[in-house]
């Protein structure tokens, strides 16, 4: 098992999933987003039909379960080592920040246009079953 921290999420990886549960670590605002953010990931999960091979949600990483209040999120684990290595030999990210932003619109246009665009950046991409897929998307 490995964690994984962010501002709003603690994040539990294991072999097949992932667990997101908000953190209290560094303020009340985060804890809430955290919660908020579970919400909204299990939520548009759904709303985008919640079957891979239907609506938008074969862009996004499955949510397999979620608890009430959005205490807990499991969601099925994506490699995302394959994408890290990926952008690095393939896409060079620009120095420049004017040529990052048009650099990120460009590997990221397909969710951007699927309405699924916002915090676009490798570590919230990962690949399962051979597609690139969109792992945090609250």
């Amino acid at each position: 098992m490995k964690i994984a921290k962010g501002a709003p999420r603690i994040v539990f990886v294991f072999k097949n999933v992932v667990i997101k549960i908000p953190t209290i670590c560094y303020s009340w605002d985060a804890f809430l987003n955290g919660l908020l953010a579970n919400i909204r990931e299990s939520r548009c999960w759904s709303c985008n039909s919640g079957q891979s091979d239907k609506g938008k949600s074969h862009l996004l990483c499955p949510v397999k379960w979620s608890s009430w209040g959005g205490w807990i999120l499991v969601m099925q684990r994506a490699n995302m080592e394959l994408w890290e290595q990926a952008v690095k030999e393939y896409y060079p990210v620009p120095d420049d920040c004017h040529e990052r932003a048009k650099y990120q619109e460009k590997l990221y246009i397909t969710w951007i246009e699927a309405g699924f665009g916002g915090d676009d950046k490798q570590d919230n991409y990962g690949y399962l079953c051979g597609k690139l897929v969109k792992v945090d998307y609250a």
